[in-house]
This record gives structure tokens, C-alpha cells and sequence, in this order.
């Protein structure tokens, strides 16, 4: 994202909305990394398996 951006901006690119991040990954979805939103639900996966953990733990004691 960052070196076609800076690349864009040096070759004098004037639409500066077309660089904004959200933007950008919208028109090239093939450069998006998706291993970190999958590794983020895993870890939001885990996060909320260890609360439900607690939970019936303290239920039951």
C-alpha cells in the first residue's frame, strides 16, 4: 500500500481520495493481506472461549 501510494504521489497523482486506505483496499483486493484478519478473529475467537471458560467455572463452584 505505502510504496504504491508514495509511487502515485510522485508521479503527481491530484485525486488523494483514490489513496486513502480504506479506498485503496476496496480497488485492489489482491493485495490484501487476509491471514491478519483471520489470525485477529482467531485470537477474538479464543479470547471469548476463555470468558465462557470463567464463566461456568464460576457457575458451577
Amino acid at each position: 500500500y505505502l510504496r504504491d501510494v508514495l509511487q502515485r504521489l510522485a508521479e503527481g497523482e491530484d485525486n488523494l481520495e483514490v489513496l486513502l486506505p480504506d479506498v485503496w483496499k476496496a480497488s485492489h483486493p489482491e493485495h490484501v493481506r487476509t491471514f491478519r484478519e483471520e489470525e485477529r478473529k482467531y485470537c477474538a475467537d479464543q479470547r471469548h472461549d476463555r470468558t465462557a471458560q470463567r464463566r461456568l467455572q464460576a457457575v458451577n463452584s
